[in-house]
């Protein structure tokens, strides 16, 4: 029988989080705030919102890395898909809470 999806999404939401805050201290956001700018700037966007492109742009690359990956003929790796999520709940963070991690 199938696992209840909520129980699959709690626990997969809490592996997630789990594995994504090391990584909050060692990245920090400075690369979001300067590739922020350049997307601000290059698109005429509004500079608030420069965090949350950046974070759209590094997923483009995620979903490329992935669309390659299914024309090779393999699956993309589970850390692929893991920064996938991470990428698009930093995006939800950033527009709701003013910045990341803030």
């Amino acid at each position: 029988m199938a696992e209840n999806l909520e129980d699959w999404w709690m626990r997969t939401a809490k592996g997630d989080i789990e594995k994504m805050l090391p990584k909050v201290a060692e990245y920090t956001a400075s690369d979001l705030v300067l590739m922020g700018q350049f997307l601000a700037e290059w698109t005429g966007l509004d500079p608030k919102a420069g965090p949350e492109a950046a974070c759209c742009f590094y997923l483009l690359g995620k979903v490329a890395r992935s669309v390659a990956a299914y024309k090779e003929g393999r699956l993309p790796s589970d850390d692929t898909l893991h920064d996938i999520v991470i990428y698009g709940t930093m995006m939800r963070r950033i527009r709701e809470c003013g910045g990341w991690p803030a």
